[in-house]
């Protein structure tokens, strides 16, 4: 604007211009750059604004999350076999010998005691009666017996463990906890088919905690549940599903779980379109 003044009033020195068409020019040039400040001004205050909206819906993500947490504490829908009456039939079962029961026994009541490996060797010489009592310790806040508990399921046979955690899948007290330990195994078989069986488990925010377990265990059903959840209501689930895929492929295709409800259907609509084109030939990535 100063430049455009000073061309201006230059061209009146040169005689180019009268002193009233110079007054009246120099004035709209005052006028434009007065404008161009306001505009600067408010551009700032919109900048400061979304980025306020930004922080806003990112705490609000973070509520959503711990009050979706807190609601799959609440006893789930579908009856879970009791802790304690499973490892009271397992460990009176006519085939544990008396010497196998007596040492699970005094396990459980040495386990807060034992150091990790040690309990991991045990309990793997001990065998799968264990393992009931032990995902009754995933009850417990906090605690060595509960850590030592932790680390030794993380530390089982997959494949067994898949077919021994799948009945507490539907229990809400441990079965994040669960999903956890077995995001953290090998892919295999058991673990598809233990989690397939509580894909349709309520509430979604779990439906989709499962589907992204199911896809790390190279189960292409899981895929196809996350990118239908990319269409959903709720951020914190939308935040998983996205989350997932991107850590299946590296990319997001332009998805954003905050953006408007019209940007979430285009995007989400290439993602059913990639899918579609490549779900025959898609190979999961080595983990």
């Amino acid at each position: 604007m100063k430049k455009l003044l000073a061309l201006v009033l230059s061209g009146a020195c040169a005689g180019c211009a009268t002193q009233g068409s110079v007054d009246d020019l120099e004035s709209q040039v005052k006028s434009l750059d007065e404008i161009s400040r306001t505009a600067d001004e408010s551009m700032g205050e919109i900048v400061v604004r979304l980025e306020r909206v930004e922080r806003d819906l990112k705490a609000l993500e973070f509520r959503l999350t711990m009050q979706q947490k807190k609601l799959d504490e609440i006893q789930p829908k579908t009856v879970t076999p009791s802790v304690d009456d499973i490892w009271d039939k397992l460990r009176n079962d006519p085939a544990v010998t008396p010497e196998v029961r007596d040492r699970a026994l005094q396990y459980v009541k040495d386990l807060a005691t034992l150091a990790p490996e040690k309990a991991l060797e045990e309990a793997v010489s001990i065998g799968a009666l264990l393992v009931p009592r032990l995902v009754g310790f995933l009850r417990e806040k906090e605690g060595p017996a509960r850590n030592n508990a932790v680390f030794v399921l993380s530390r089982w046979n997959p494949a067994e463990a898949a077919n021994l955690f799948e009945p507490y899948l539907a229990d809400g007290s441990v079965r994040t906890e669960l999903i956890r330990i077995l995001k953290t195994m090998p892919p295999c078989e058991e673990i598809r088919k233990a989690l397939l069986a509580h894909l349709a488990d309520t509430p979604d925010s779990w439906r989709v905690t499962v589907a992204d377990a199911l896809v790390r265990a190279k189960g292409r059903e899981g895929v196809k549940e996350l990118i239908a959840y990319l269409y959903h209501e709720q951020v914190s689930v939308r935040s998983v599903a996205i989350e997932g895929l991107k850590d299946l492929t590296g990319f997001d295709l332009g998805y954003k779980y905050h953006s408007s409800t019209e940007e979430r259907r285009a995007a989400a609509e290439k993602w059913e379109l990639w899918w579609k084109e490549n779900e025959a030939k898609f190979v999961f990535p080595r983990r």
